[in-house]
């Protein structure tokens, strides 16, 4: 069953510099969009949305993480926010 699981990646210089991308639409039997990034050489940021099958996206994040993206989610999925337990909802004061 095809998901769209969206996830925060930080990047480092060496990822930000190479094309992660292109090898991971090459490798892997998912499709991606970017939906909004801050990347120069140096590194950066970007929230990007892996659209497959759920193993298949699990294999891609397994790789992504291997080249020294750090990734952070899935923050949505199917393009709803996940919502965070509830323990993890402060009050204020």
């Amino acid at each position: 069953m095809q998901v769209t699981l969206v996830y925060q990646a930080a990047l480092n210089a060496v990822v930000a510099s190479s094309p992660f991308l292109s090898t991971l639409s090459k490798q892997f039997a998912v499709d991606f969009i970017v939906r909004q990034a801050m990347v120069t050489a140096g590194g950066g940021t970007m929230e990007l949305a892996l659209i497959g099958d759920q193993d298949e996206i699990n294999r891609a994040v397994a790789f992504l993480q291997t080249t020294g993206a750090t990734l952070t989610g899935p923050i949505a999925t199917n393009d709803h926010p996940i919502k965070p337990a509830l323990s993890n909802v402060s009050r204020g004061t």
